[in-house]
């Protein structure tokens, strides 16, 4: 979840869900607690309503508590490598770009018809891999009828790629 409207969406889909009495979504935690009657839902309905609603359920082997921290282990390896991904693409496109801008290439180069393009593939992973988690956030808050921040991000930067 990204926000606590992320945690209202889930909650609303899981009351949806026939056979679900009570529940509470805490985005602070990442927990759902759910109070539900067994013969009428069970857990592998629960998850599939977490999933349609376009979140990931933990499950654990037993303890739910190593399963949570392996899940945020990769979490941070992953934010870890974002940036640095980032700004290996990000810091030659600024280069090359401000290079040709302040008249330090050749002019051969720098109004050469491939050299947009080169920005252009330069730019590309950035945009869509390391932004790819708001334009996942964004979907998933307009697939629940909602803005957030994600989508004014999404909007905003795509709109700047384009």
């Amino acid at each position: 979840m990204s926000d606590d409207n992320d945690a209202r969406a889930l909650e609303r889909a899981l009351y949806a869900v026939d056979g679900v009495l009570a529940g509470d979504v805490n985005f602070a935690t990442e927990r759902a607690v759910l109070a539900y009657v067994p013969t009428l839902v069970t857990q592998g309905e629960l998850r599939r309503a977490v999933r349609s609603a376009g979140f990931e359920v933990i499950e654990g082997a037993g303890d739910l508590h190593d399963a949570e921290q392996e899940a945020r282990e990769r979490e941070i390896a992953k934010q870890n490598r974002l940036p640095t991904i980032g700004a290996l693409f990000a810091i030659p496109t600024f280069l090359i770009s401000m290079a040709r801008d302040f008249a330090l290439l050749p002019t051969s180069i720098g109004e050469a018809v491939w050299f947009p393009w080169l920005l252009g593939i330069l730019t590309t992973p950035v945009q869509f891999y390391v932004g790819r988690q708001y334009y996942e956030g964004a979907f998933k808050a307009l697939r629940n009828r909602s803005a957030n921040m994600d989508v004014l991000i999404a909007m905003g930067s795509s709109v700047a790629y384009l």
